[in-house]
């Protein structure tokens, strides 16, 4: 837990001198674990060097500002260029090739309408840290109302079952009798899917207006409307509960912004695509015969709470 708790601190966006301190703090306690729990085991010189980040995150800022990730990045993309051995040239490969065909104006429209699924073949989805956390902080600079959203997968237009009928009911929202069940979508270059597509991108925070802060939940369903030339999504998601326990073993590491969660899940709920906070990531628990699900929070950009004392 120490461990990951200066992991977290060190590769935050967000730096202060507290969380410089406290960072340097957590790697001592866990470089002290390691020689209390294996006593035999011999520290190597990268132990050493951690301990100088705090050095680093002082004088540098935060790690992102400063690390060589990045030109690895692009050095690993030049050395997959296809090149032939010929030095200082580049070869004309056929994405290339189709990429001029659709720029030029007598593209056939044929070609034309697929230039999006090209761009998906050519174009990986985004999932670096770089282009990922731009996106992110781009959305954090919009209003809540305003959430940009791209269907992945759209289904056929369908019925709704009437257990959603009533959920849409009790939510006092005035939902057509059918709709189209999406499988997943993208808000800002992240994926979220139904629980029934994808169990990890279905974890997810949300926060309603009477929430103080971001509840985990999942991804049950997912419904576009198509209202007078309108789209609405909505989205039908179960809550976790809240545990009983007197003490979370989490809450001595704040910097986790771990807790502990009931496995047990509450009943639907409606929510729209700006109450999602960020995914989340689930772990089962077991203290005693009782089960639990521990969930931390996804959210890279996002500056780490407030140090406190790590006595």
């Amino acid at each position: 837990m120490s461990l990951a708790s200066a992991v977290v601190i060190a590769t935050s966006h967000t730096i202060s001198t507290t969380h410089a301190n406290a960072y340097l703090q957590y790697m001592i306690d866990y470089l002290n674990g390691i020689k209390e729990l294996f006593p035999k085991y011999k520290l190597h010189p990268n132990h050493h060097m951690a301990l100088h980040i705090h050095e680093y995150l002082l004088l540098f800022a935060p790690v992102h500002c400063w690390w060589t990730f990045p030109f690895e990045q692009m050095i690993g993309a030049l050395q997959r260029m296809p090149h032939n051995n010929k030095t200082g040239e580049l070869v004309v490969t056929g994405p290339s090739r189709l990429h001029g065909i659709l720029l030029k104006t007598g593209c056939p429209d044929i070609i034309r309408h697929c230039e999006s699924i090209f761009h998906k073949l050519v174009d990986p989805q985004i999932r670096d840290s770089i282009q990922t956390d731009i996106q992110s902080l781009g959305a954090l600079l919009k209003d809540e109302n305003d959430v940009q959203h791209v269907v992945v997968i759209k289904q056929t237009m369908h019925l709704l079952p009437t257990e959603l009928c009533l959920t849409f009911q009790h939510s006092q929202i005035e939902a057509p009798p059918s709709g189209y069940f999406l499988s997943n979508f993208s808000i800002c270059g992240l994926t979220y899917s139904t629980f029934s597509k994808h169990h990890g991108n279905a974890c997810i925070m949300i926060k309603a207006p009477n929430d103080a802060k971001p509840v985990p939940a999942k991804v049950a369903h997912s419904i576009e409307f198509s209202i007078e030339g309108m789209n609405k999504t909505y989205l039908a998601v179960q809550r976790h509960k809240p545990v009983t326990l007197h003490h979370d073993p989490f809450s001595q590491y704040p910097i986790l912004q771990a807790q502990l969660w009931e496995t047990q899940l509450s009943n639907l709920e409606i929510v729209m695509l700006g109450q999602i906070s960020l995914h989340c990531a689930q772990l089962p628990v077991e203290i005693g015969h009782e089960k639990y699900v521990a969930v931390l929070s996804l959210c890279c950009i996002c500056a780490p709470p407030t140090c406190q004392s790590l006595d």
